[in-house]
């Protein structure tokens, strides 16, 4: 494979619209990115584990601001990334899944000033905006009485629904038709899942919510934290489901219902 010219890494992902968090992520898991002749290579550990169909004249020009990509380079750049990351070994964070979620939720303030506790949205009021009509609401008693279905085919907010083992019992918190979000909140521990038909293209947005555990050959993601707090597990829960792509068939979630429930 002969590669003929060498772009800055950072340089070249940015220009074709990949995130700054996912770009740092490449770099941090050991990704490298080749320019070819005829395409652009993501080499893991001397294997080319992902590739997108463009010249290396091309990338040159995106790459120096003289051309600007198609939105579909953009999307296969995307998904060339998202997928070298899925096959990344898992590394050792300077922070915790809770401190990252936790960072990112965090209002910025002043040295010295104490931050004020986020208001989170009011149970009942869209998550996201809705074009069309909201999923049904599924009643309280209902929720440890009905059998759980998988996440995919749940049609309500707060279905139970299972995880990886048949035993284990979620229920839903935010969906559409392209992704359903399941969480199950015991006291100090918050578990989050994420299943639906667009999870292959969605690695890179799963990253940047904070999920540690993304697999895409079982279509599914999920991430684990302790908290210690309502307030803790509201933020973290809420922080997910605002970095997942909308728009959401499904009001904001009231995570007191599921308190407990969960198995």
């Amino acid at each position: 494979m002969a590669v003929i010219k060498k772009i800055p890494q950072d340089m070249l992902l940015k220009s074709f619209g990949v995130a700054g968090d996912a770009v740092a992520k490449v770099a941090e898991h050991g990704i490298e990115t080749q320019v070819t002749p005829s395409k652009i290579v993501l080499v893991l550990d001397g294997e080319v584990v992902a590739n997108v169909p463009v010249a290396h004249e091309v990338a040159s020009k995106v790459a120096d601001g003289t051309m600007t990509p198609s939105d579909k380079i953009k999307a296969l750049m995307a998904s060339a990334v998202g997928k070298a990351l899925a096959q990344a070994p898992d590394k050792a964070q300077p922070e915790t899944t809770l401190e990252y979620l936790k960072n990112k939720a965090k209002p910025v303030t002043q040295k010295g000033a104490k931050a004020p506790e986020p208001e989170a949205p009011k149970p009942g009021n869209a998550v996201n905006s809705t074009d069309g009509p909201t999923w049904p609401i599924l009643p309280v008693h209902e929720m440890t009485a009905m059998p759980p279905v998988k996440l995919r085919d749940a049609t309500q907010l707060y279905q139970p629904v299972s995880g990886t083992s048949d035993h284990s019992r979620y229920f839903v918190v935010a969906g559409n038709e392209q992704v359903r979000v399941a969480a199950r909140y015991k006291i100090g521990s918050l578990s989050i899942r994420v299943e639906g038909p667009d999870l292959q293209q969605m690695t890179i947005d799963l990253y940047n919510a904070g999920f540690d555990s993304v697999k895409k050959d079982k279509d599914y993601a999920s991430v684990h934290v302790q908290v210690d707090s309502d307030i803790e597990a509201r933020r973290a829960l809420y922080t997910v489901i605002g970095a997942l792509p909308g728009p959401w068939r499904t009001l904001c979630p009231d995570l007191a219902r599921l308190k407990g429930k969960g198995l």
